[in-house]
Parts: C-alpha cells; structure tokens; sequence
C-alpha cells in the first residue's frame, strides 16, 4: 500500500536526501517566521490570539475545537452563534490534537503549530518524492521542488491601497490570500490543509501504482483514507472523485477499451467516501446551528484573472507543457494534465465553495509549469546556443524567474511581520482583556452564550471554549443582521433599555463582554444598567451578567 513512496525513497543519492532535509529545515522555518515573531512581540501586557494575516479569523474557530476536545468533548458544537444546538460535529483532526494538548499539558496554540510543523515535513518529502517521477536529473528534481515549496504568482502587483472584501475578490490575486490555493500558504497555515493536500496527494499517486494490482483490502483501505478526508474536509471529495473519474475516463480511451475490475475499485473508494457526505447532509438537515453555518458558507471563486495572476510565471510554463502532458507515453505526465484540467473547471462549477476546490491546485500547477520553464530553457540552448551561452544572459534569466516566482512570497512574509508588530487586535489583545477572558472560561457555564463585539466574538471560544452571540462571518447564523444590531444599535447608544433587555432574553444572551473595543462602537453604558449585573472587572475588561427579572 506504501511500497510505491519506498521505492522512491530508496532512489534518492545520500547528497540528495542531505538537500531534502536541509531545504525542509530551511521551509519550515520561513513557514514559522510570522509565529515565531508573534511570540517575540507577545509579552507580559500582550497575548497573541492565533489571528493571522490569511484566513485569520479560521484561526480561532481551529483552537475553539481543540478547546472543545481538551474539554472533554467527542462531538463539537458550533461555538460562534447562539442558537439552541446538540453536540454532533465530528472533527478528527481537532479532536486528536485537543487529545494530545492534555496529554502533553502543551497549549493549545503550541500544538496547533507543533502539529502543523511536524505534518508540513512529511508532506514535503511526500512532494519531493512525487517529483522524482517527473525529473530523472537531480537538479531539476531540487530545483522542482523548491518552486513547488516557495514559490507565488504576480500577487504583489495586484495590491490596491484599501483592502475591502469586494476588493478583494475583484482584484487581489489569490496567492495573496486563498491559503489552500498555494503550497506555501498551506504550509504556514495549518494542520488542516496540509493533512487533507497529503491525502489527496497520496490518493492519486496510489491510483497511478496500485489501482490495476491492488486487492480488495488494500483498496478498503484506501477508501477509508479517502472517508477520513470527507469528515474533515469534505469539500475535497469533489477534487478526487472528479479528476479520478476523468483520469479513468481518458485512460479507458488511450487504450480503447474499459477495465472493469479498475472501474470497480474506484466505485469501492467512492462509495466509501460518500459516507462522509451522508453524514454532513445528516447533520446539515438535524442540527439547525450547522446547517445554518452551511448555508451561508459562500467561498464563490473571484475572477479567472485573480487566479491566473496567482500562478504568474507557472501559468505559462503550464500552456507550453500542457500537450507534451496529454500527449505523453508517462502516466505521470498524463495524471498531471488531468489534474491541472479537472482543478480548473472545478474552480467555476456552480457550488457555493467554488473557491475551496482550489485546494492542492498549485502542485500539478507548479510540477507543469517548471517542467514549461525547463522547455523553454531547452529551447533557448538549442536555438540559440551562442546567446544563451553569454553569463549575462544566464543570470539575466534564472534572475528575473527567482524574482517573479518568490516575490509575493517575500511580500506575504513581510506584510505578516509589519501586521505582527503593531500588536492590535485582531492579532493582538491586552493581558487585561485575556484574563477577562480566562474568567469566562472558568465561571461562564457551558450553553450560557457571551456577547461582544465580532472581533472579541471571535477569539473569546477559542479561549474559553463557550458560545458567543457573534463571532464568524460564516458560523455565526445570520451574521450581517446580527452584526447590525451587535455595532450599530446595541453598543451604539445608551437608550433603549427596555427593548435592549427584551433583546437579550429573546437571544438568550447570559453575558456580555465589554471592553475598549465594544466602547468605541458609541455610548452604551453597561454599569448603568439594572438588568446588567458587573461580575468580573479589571482595568481594561469588565463582564457583566444579564439579569433575567
């Protein structure tokens, strides 16, 4: 079931795997360098809330179910509305960490890196391994691999001086901030991502070696693996389903004929999968707090452009190469064409989650697209042996291609660390406002829902492990009514105190959190209130208990 990535370890020369470990050490580190420096800016006065500078606000939501599972807890709830629910979400991959969190007595951030660390290692030696049957020269093979690793699109010359969410899906290339969409952004992003990429990864390369002699336990087995992803992840199931579908399909015409047995096992794997799939339409349709969450869970696709620019100079390098793929007698090459063509057109299907189909795009994308580069550079020695043999060339050349394929990289580095150094919320909340928040973790009982601005909303189960009235663009059910009246009504004014506390009781608020970041929004004077009762209070945070009576 493994012996394929055996092999293909056993082929790497001993200066080759001292490259591997050496450039994985090296990765690593560049995909740690914005936590690394959040640690370095958090001090006595400040904690670090997990909110980054790509897909931020999931940060919390990851940590509120390790919470949830260091808690005690199997099954999760949707922490980020307040609706009445039951427990019924089952996340594994939270749920091993939260385990693992108590066992080792590790904070929940250091396990949510410390994981991501361990499993971004396996998944870059699993993609240097991959690369090796598409690259016969060492070099190349490093070379490949690296691009794959670090490289970006023309995403820093896409920037605008507002960044606005209309903003950025009409203009901001995705390397920019679609983390599942680049490999170095899954990388610095999270276990999540990178555990799902080496799934699907594996699922592929195992269809390549082992579809036509497997047996049926071997292939249960990878049905299974392929189940597991659904329950994580589920939206990858619609990648390998529909490229495994189209590589048998193009397979069944290259050799003019179907293989039966081949079909069947794919049908097994598939069937095993939908497993997943029944389970969220079960939960979707009985749990209205998660169904809520899926239905306004719009991830639609920006502009072809906004991708196109994401992939920058791979792009072309991928139309050179495109038909020496379909065409070729490797297949490997012809795996890799269909990926590249199913991962397109499943950017634009008409799914809610267009954009998440985007997920382990960029391996097929950057293994083409420095195979094009290649084409060119052979090309260039052919052609024109005496230019291209000039040093000024050469450098010229190899130059400018390590300058457009690094630069957006370097630049989200950068961006990250000037972010990190301003130590503002959301990145950043005061001890003050932390502690306020590790009172309501130890006081506040399970179900007893906290209110408070969206930002406090958003770190506070993370923290906690309590449900907050607002906190998630996507969790929170109805988030644009709710967070309406959370800024421009409740917090805004200091009247209205009959139909305020109506509210509460009507939303079954128990408790509001209110600190400078709530005050700015207007005049709301919680101490003033009789049906608000102050139960925690420091210098920068205060909590206040609703009064029911």
């Amino acid at each position: 079931m493994f012996s394929f990535i055996k092999k293909a370890y056993q082929t790497l020369a001993t200066a080759e795997k001292k490259f591997l470990f050496w450039a994985i050490l090296v990765i690593l580190f560049l995909s740690s360098v914005n936590w690394i420096f959040a640690l370095i800016v958090e001090n006595d006065n400040l904690y670090h809330t997990s909110v980054n500078t790509i897909a931020g606000s999931d940060k919390p939501v990851y940590i509120s179910q390790i919470e949830q599972a260091r808690q005690g807890h199997i099954l999760f709830k949707n922490l980020y509305t307040s609706e009445p629910q039951v427990a019924r979400f089952f996340a594994p991959v939270w749920l091993i960490l939260g385990w693992l969190g108590k066992l080792t007595s590790l904070s929940n951030m250091a396990v949510f890196h410390l994981s991501r660390l361990i499993l971004a290692a396996g998944f870059l030696l699993l993609l240097y391994l991959f690369i090796t049957k598409f690259f016969s020269k060492i070099r190349h093979r490093q070379l490949a691999f690296l691009t794959l690793s670090l490289s970006a699109g023309f995403g820093i010359f896409t920037l605008k001086r507002y960044v606005s969410p209309d903003i950025l899906y009409e203009f901001f290339s995705t390397d920019l901030w679609v983390a599942e969409g680049n490999t170095f952004l899954t990388l610095s992003h999270s276990a999540l991502f990178i555990l799902s990429q080496i799934l699907i990864l594996y699922i592929f390369w195992w269809t390549i070696e082992r579809l036509a002699a497997s047996h049926l336990g071997e292939v249960i087995l990878v049905g299974l693996l392929a189940l597991f992803l659904g329950i994580f992840h589920p939206y990858d199931l619609v990648i390998v389903e529909s490229v495994l579908f189209m590589w048998f399909a193009g397979e069944s015409l290259k050799n003019k004929k179907i293989n039966w047995r081949s079909f069947l096992k794919l049908a097994i794997i598939g069937a095993l999968a939908a497993l997943a799939i029944g389970y969220f339409i079960w939960l979707i349709k009985t749990e209205p707090a998660l169904g809520g969450w899926a239905s306004q869970n719009y991830t639609l696709s920006p502009r072809f452009l906004n991708y196109l620019n994401s992939f920058g100079l791979l792009f072309f390098g991928v139309v050179l190469a495109l038909y020496k793929l379909v065409k070729s007698s490797n297949p490997y090459y012809r795996f890799l064409a269909i990926w590249i063509i199913v991962g397109w057109y499943l950017l634009f299907i008409p799914l809610q989650f267009q954009r998440r189909l985007a997920n382990g795009l960029h391996i097929p994308m950057a293994i083409a697209g420095f195979l094009g580069l290649m084409m060119i550079i052979a090309w260039l020695k052919e052609k024109l042996p005496k230019f291209y043999a000039k040093p000024v060339v050469r450098l010229f050349l190899w130059d400018m291609a390590i300058v457009l394929l690094t630069l957006t990289t370097l630049f989200n580095l950068f961006i990250g660390l000037v972010i990190y150094s301003r130590g503002l919320p959301p990145h950043f909340v005061s001890a003050e406002i932390y502690q306020a928040m590790r009172w309501a973790k130890d006081n506040v009982q399970p179900g007893q829902a906290i209110l408070s601005s969206p930002v406090i909303g958003n770190i506070l189960p993370s923290v906690t492990g309590n449900i907050v009235y607002i906190g998630h663009g996507h969790q929170t059910i109805d988030w644009q009514t709710k967070k309406i009246k959370v800024e421009d009504w409740f917090f805004a004014g200091n009247t209205q105190d009959p139909e305020k506390k109506a509210w509460l009781n009507r939303e079954n608020i128990a408790y509001i959190f209110f600190s400078s970041l709530e005050d700015d929004f207007g005049d709301f004077s919680p101490q003033e209130k009789d049906y608000l009762k102050k139960v925690y209070a420091n210098s920068e945070a205060a909590i206040f208990k609703v009064v029911s009576h």
